[in-house]
Parts: C-alpha cells; structure tokens; sequence
C-alpha cells in the first residue's frame, strides 16, 4: 500500500479540467514560480523559515501524487539549500524504515553497488525514479570526506508495508529480540528466541494478499497472534527501560550516537506496528480500513518522532511524502465506496511534544498538468485542506492567485 490511491478499490479525487486553487486571503505569497531557478528556490525557502518563530525539526515536504519528476526533484533541490545553509542533516522519505538503510550506508560509507542499493533502498518501486537516483548521487558526493557528525543521513519513514501485502513480522521481532540478547543478561531479556519462532509459525499466512480485504483471511486476530503483540510489546518495553546503557555514546559526535541501537530500536516499533496492522485487517468493524491506515500513520509518525529525538543535535530533518501522510488535519480517501477518515502521521506528530517545530509545506499541481490517465495516487485539495498546511508550493502551469493573477508560487 505505497500512496493513498494505491489500495485496492481506492478511488482517486476528480480532477477539474481547469481550477483554481482557491487560495485565502491570510496565505503569504514567497514568490516562487514555475521554471525558476535555485536563486529564486533559495529565496523562497529562506523567507518561509524566516517566518517561523522557532525553525522546525521536522519540516514536511508534500506532493499530491506519486510518480510525478517535478515534485522529487523540487525535494532534492530545496533539500540541498537547506543542507547548506540551515543546517539540515537528514531526509525522511515516505519509504520502508528498514529498506532505507541500504541508502544511508551508501551515501555515508560507500557500502554495497548503486543500482543494488536504490532496488533495495527505495520500497514501493520508486528506485527506478530518475530524481530518486540524482538523489543517492548527489548526497554521496556531497558526504565524501565528511566527518560522520556532518554527513546528510538518509531515512525511510514508512512501515514495510506494499498494496495488499503485509509481512510477517518475523525479520523485526527477531532482529530486536537478538539485538537484546547481544547486549543484556539473559534474564533482562523477555522470551527465548525459539519460543517466538514457535509462535510465529510460518510465514504463508501472514502475507496471504486476501487478507487485505477478508478480515476473515487474516490471522491477526488469533491466539498466537495475540500472544505475539504481548511478545513485541515487552520487548520494545526493554529498549525504553534499557535505553541508557543500551544506546552508545559515539565520541564522533559528541552525544549518544548509535546507528547500531536506532536501527534495533526500529525493528522492535516495527514488529510491534505489523502485529497491531494484522490485527486490524482481522476486525469485522465498519470502518475497519480507517482503523488498518490509522495504524500504518501510527507507525510512520513514531518513526518521524524517533527521527526527531535521535538526530536533534545534529541538525533538522526534511520529510517527503504525499501531502496525506504529512498534513495536520484529518486525512481523507475514497475506498471501495466508502469514505476513510484517520490522522496522518503530520497530524500525530503535531498534536505530539514536536508540536510547533513540526512544519508542513504542500505541493500542488495544476490539474491540466497532470500526466495522462491521472495517477490513482492524486488527491485534490478542498478548503479544509488549508488548516493542515503552513505553506504550498504551486508546480505545473501557472495556477491561478489571489485577485485573479496567474502564478504559481509557495504561500505561506
């Protein structure tokens, strides 16, 4: 389930022959057209966090559909402004958390091949994007000869979920479950590695793709299931617990660095989300869909308020997604005729301690540039949509502004 329009049954918005964006009259203009160059990038970015009383975190860049080069490439160039000139050092892209690692050990050590590390790196297939590989490249340059504390990081935020297919959550529990084993006393550490293998059973079951729309097919809801999320649960108790002593303080950088206990750290949340995701698709509810991508933007917003808490000192994070995952207000889907309606994790992180220091700029495309047949993942936006934002950034054709002049710009 990679974009909002990517599940089963989902229906996309209707996209107007030609519309304007009704922009309201509080919105600041920065300025920034269609076709401008860095300077005018620059420019624009700089004003807009020059409006802020305190800079963000967590600063979210949003795009209305998925597949479209402009918005991807906008993300790497206003990436690399604030990388030099705001002191950003690190990117959170709507992608598997734990697939992402192969991207950040490239771009920080040269680790594995560049084609291996983008088929890998990127979930969803978006690999394979033209600016999703200018990307890898351009950070690999950039962190060549850098000292570790300085180098840009690449993380994934998303949970390692695909259209109607969920994992087992074998590889996270075990992963977290041996990772504790290394470090603690054996009596610290809850259950014996076979007893979770037992009650994790085969895989077949928890990656059956029916289970996606026939809650009677999922097995989340079972006895071993539910053993299980007590299982994970204990253990992501003991990274909590535990987390002094167990996360290391690197030298390099002056403060509690640990690549080694983060990526532990993220196997244990993720183990503990898949079980909660599996047992939503085994609920008979009526919003049952709600509730299973509530959980998924449960999940990306602990990843977002990790990210947050590990990477602080170092420097603020840009975050790329679709601007359903990352707007403030409650997010909104067609599905299968109905209507879904659940907190993305931009809403979740916001209402968390980030409150303030959590930014959202949304992208938006001129509907008659929009490729053709519009991508499933394209979801307009209505009035409600402006309470989620701080600011949008026009991209496409000129787009109608206020007072009936044609621009596109990003307005705070």
């Amino acid at each position: 389930m990679s974009g909002p329009g990517s599940v089963p049954g989902s229906v996309p918005a209707t996209v107007p022959a030609s519309a304007p964006v009704p922009v309201p009259p509080s919105v600041h203009d920065l300025g920034l057209r269609p076709g401008d160059g860095p300077g005018e990038l620059a420019s624009a970015v700089d004003q807009l966090l020059d409006t802020f009383p305190q800079p963000p975190l967590l600063l979210g860049l949003g795009e209305p559909t998925h597949g479209v080069e402009e918005f991807p490439r906008l993300r790497n160039d206003m990436l690399m402004h604030l990388v030099h000139h705001h002191g950003y050092r690190s990117l959170a892209v709507e992608s598997d958390w734990l697939a992402a690692t192969a991207i950040d050990d490239h771009i920080t050590a040269g680790t594995g091949d560049f084609d291996h590390a983008l088929t890998t790196g990127f979930s969803h297939g978006w690999g394979t994007s033209p600016a999703n590989r200018d990307l890898v490249v351009r950070l690999r340059a950039h962190n060549a000869g850098l000292d570790p504390a300085d180098q840009v990081r690449f993380h994934g935020f998303d949970a390692p979920i695909e259209q109607g297919d969920t994992p087992s959550p074998r590889t996270a529990l075990l992963a977290a479950h041996a990772y504790l084993t290394e470090h603690l006393p054996a009596h610290r550490v809850p259950y014996e590695a076979e007893t979770l293998r037992a009650l994790l059973g085969d895989d077949e079951p928890w990656t059956d793709p029916a289970a996606f729309m026939d809650p009677a097919r999922s097995v989340g809801d079972s006895e071993q299931a539910r053993t299980l999320r007590l299982a994970a649960d204990d253990v992501l108790a003991v990274y909590e617990s535990e987390l002094p002593g167990l996360r290391q303080r690197d030298p390099a950088f002056g403060q509690a660095f640990d690549t080694a206990f983060d990526r532990a750290h993220a196997h244990a949340r993720t183990a503990r989300g898949l079980l909660r995701y599996h047992a939503a698709l085994a609920s008979t509810g009526p919003d049952r869909m709600s509730v299973v991508i509530g959980v998924r933007g449960a999940m990306m917003a602990e990843n977002l308020l990790a990210l947050a808490a590990a990477d602080a000192r170092r420097g603020p994070c840009l975050v790329f997604a679709h601007n359903i995952h990352l707007q403030r207000n409650r997010s909104v889907m067609g599905f299968a005729g109905t209507e879904l309606r659940w907190w993305s994790a931009g809403a979740l992180v916001s209402a968390s301690a980030v409150g303030d220091r959590y930014a959202f700029v949304a992208a938006h495309l001129e509907p008659s540039a929009l490729p053709d047949p519009v991508p499933m993942s394209h979801l307009t936006m209505n009035e409600a949509d402006w309470d989620g934002m701080d600011a949008i950034a026009f991209l496409g054709k000129e787009t109608q502004g206020r007072g009936g002049e044609e621009n596109g710009r990003i307005r705070r």
